[in-house]
């Protein structure tokens, strides 16, 4: 499924892709989530295809993973008090460069970084429940309007763990069809 936040920034799809848009005011992001915990640690990483206008021409890219995922009894493994859960459970993350033309980017399992409280704040794909685009935003920061268009997402590259899931090639999210 696909998640958006706050409510300003909304979700449309056209020919296969899916445009974030809207105004940020606040921590702002959007993405894709898995039902059920997913063993990606058979490949490398994911590839997507990505165009837009965020500020400086950067947003973040996160795996979500259960381990970094506060638990609420449904999902996540994290322990944190709930006033602590956005500090203490943080999914492994990259930044990655948007420009206004599609740009394909390919982010490696090794290539994320500064997640707790996976040991080594890293993740080898093993459990992921989603990938997260976290949009610029700084406390008190000057609000902003911005699109961001993803299309193409695929599990890339067979990697050396066990698992991971099967598939048609040209689904999005697919496994081992789709990866090349």
């Amino acid at each position: 499924g696909t998640f958006s936040y706050p409510a300003a920034v909304e979700l449309t799809f056209a020919d296969g892709a899916m445009t974030a848009a809207g105004h940020v005011a606040e921590y702002a992001g959007f993405g894709l989530y898995v039902q059920n915990c997913a063993d990606a640690s058979s490949f490398e990483g994911v590839r997507f295809k990505i165009k837009g206008d965020p500020p400086m021409g950067k947003l973040s890219f996160a795996l979500q993973t259960n381990q970094n995922e506060w638990a609420t009894g449904l999902k996540g493994s994290c322990l944190a008090p709930d006033a602590q859960r956005y500090v203490n459970c943080v999914h492994p993350s990259a930044p990655i460069t948007v420009t206004a033309d599609f740009t394909t980017v390919e982010v490696k399992w090794a290539d994320l970084k500064a997640g707790k409280p996976a040991t080594a704040a890293t993740t080898d794909g093993s459990d992921v429940i989603g990938l997260q685009f976290i949009l610029p935003w700084v406390e008190k920061g000057t609000p902003y309007d911005t699109s961001v268009t993803i299309d193409d997402v695929e599990f890339i590259g067979m990697g050396a763990g066990t698992g991971g899931a099967g598939g048609a090639g040209n689904e999005p999210m697919a496994g081992a069809g789709g990866a090349q």
